[in-house]
């Protein structure tokens, strides 16, 4: 759908792939959208919604004393390997909440 709309206004980026995600970016006069597709946005009850998110509105925010660490050894007791692992206790903070957007973009 946002293809067909976009055709002949927008000039579209060939998809790149980071992260492991597939982005498809649309430059404008008005600015740059990145459009990844969200493995949870689906079915009937989302999967006709998008959620627009300005990146320069938006803050990384760890809870006290939870910010990423490596925790080592964390195997089972007798288990004949070592398991290591990175946690974080994080979320992201909202500002400025209208230059952020759920959107419906209908039946496709």
């Amino acid at each position: 759908m946002i293809n067909g709309w976009a055709k002949g206004k927008l000039q579209v980026v060939n998809p790149t792939k980071a992260y492991g995600l597939r982005i498809v970016t649309y430059d404008s006069p008005h600015g740059t959208l990145h459009i990844i597709k969200h493995p949870l946005l689906i079915g009937s009850t989302y999967g006709n919604y998008a959620v627009g998110l300005d990146m320069e509105a938006l803050t990384y925010r760890h809870l006290t004393n939870r910010d990423t660490k490596l925790l080592t050894n964390r195997q089972n007791p007798g288990e004949d390997s070592q398991v290591d692992e990175y946690l974080t206790e994080c979320g992201l903070q909202m500002e400025q909440e209208k230059r952020h957007a759920i959107m419906s973009i209908g039946a496709l």
